[in-house]
């Protein structure tokens, strides 16, 4: 999987697409829409929201309001489930949404797997300046070891669907796409 993954047909096959923007859902809760994070320290927690604060209702938790206000919010996913995250190169790619016969999507060479309950996932650079609110956040709920080393840098995020078919039984539907920037 890792081999097909790798190789520039999937990226040539695929529409690019902007993430979901969460304004749209949730207008008046102060999410910031941004599709692009700088990771100056390579330390990036990718969790479901949940985990952390009530993103979604609360309005007055200053860990909501840092999340809303510094994360990339992913809602694409193919409801809840768990998904491999596999580092290539300068790209990340998770595929979120699978076709149900392949569910639950295991893979031994995925370095990395994210489980969301809420159907979204939050993508959020750790580093000195994060608030120890988030902190304390992550330590509460266990998500203080769901963060990907990855090169310092800036990432942007895009959803990137199949185009045509592609050969073998590794096919999903669509998959997200964060690259480093230059």
């Amino acid at each position: 999987m890792l081999r097909y993954l790798a190789q520039p047909e999937i990226l040539r096959r695929s529409e690019l697409a902007p993430i979901q923007d969460p304004r749209e859902w949730y207008p008046d809760l102060g999410f910031s829409g941004i599709d692009t994070i700088d990771v100056p320290d390579g330390t990036l927690l990718m969790c479901d929201p949940t985990y952390l604060c009530d993103a979604y209702n609360s309005t007055d938790d200053p860990v909501a309001a840092y999340v809303r206000a510094n994360g990339v919010i992913i809602m694409q996913t193919d409801g809840d489930g768990r998904w491999p995250i596999w580092l290539l190169g300068s790209k990340l790619i998770v595929p979120i949404a699978v076709p149900d016969e392949m569910k639950p999507r295991r893979s031994r060479v995925s370095s990395f797997e994210i489980a969301v309950d809420s159907a979204s996932f939050v993508c959020l650079s750790i580093d000195d300046s994060t608030p120890e609110a988030v902190r304390q956040a992550m330590l509460k709920g266990h998500v203080d070891r769901a963060c990907l080393t990855v090169k310092p840098g800036t990432y942007t995020f895009q959803i990137a669907r199949r185009r045509g078919s592609f050969r073998g039984t590794t096919d999903f539907d669509f998959f997200l796409l964060a690259t480093r920037n230059p």
